[in-house]
């Protein structure tokens, strides 16, 4: 699975999926839930980087599926953001404001803060195409604030990139 993270980071998806299915098979051999749940989540990034939302939508409600049995909330809520975050380069802007906000509720639940930025940051973005640019602005400002406070400074720079798109 570490082999298959540090592949899809490098954008050799083809290697990433073979270690990340490999891992998967290992998971499903010894019964380990959370494991194939994770593999599962990490398969469905490989695809949606691949902008193959279809196979990227089958892997994450699988791995939703597998996280809600196990109860996993902060592993629900960022599969429901994931799947969120597809029905928005989809643009089915009305799916993705609901798996959104259904992954942010659980972050506030959880108290997550990067997840709560995260999935604040992409609920902004919907905003901001779909014209509802006082939410988006709400929405992006306490995403920069909450990235800000803990140091996130890589979604920090991505929000602010959003934030400036906005006023653009």
């Amino acid at each position: 699975g570490n082999i298959g993270r540090v592949y899809s980071g490098q954008g050799d998806y083809r290697k990433a999926l073979n270690y990340y299915f490999r891992a998967l098979k290992t998971h499903e051999e010894i019964g380990n839930k959370d494991g194939i749940a994770r593999h599962l989540g990490n398969i469905g990034i490989v695809y949606e980087e691949q902008d193959d939302h279809t196979k990227a939508l089958d892997y994450y409600f699988k791995a939703l599926k597998m996280a809600e049995e196990l109860g996993d909330k902060l592993e629900i809520a960022r599969h429901l953001g994931n799947i969120g975050m597809v029905y928005h380069y989809q643009k089915d802007y009305p799916k993705s404001l609901d798996y959104s906000f259904r992954a942010l509720k659980m972050a506030e639940e959880l108290g997550d803060k990067l997840g709560i930025a995260i999935y604040l940051g992409n609920i902004g973005r919907v905003y901001t195409e779909t014209g509802k640019f006082v939410k988006a602005e709400e929405s992006l400002k306490k995403a920069i604030a909450i990235s800000d406070s803990i140091g996130a400074i890589n979604d920090l720079r991505l929000l602010e990139e959003a934030l400036y798109q906005l006023y653009d």
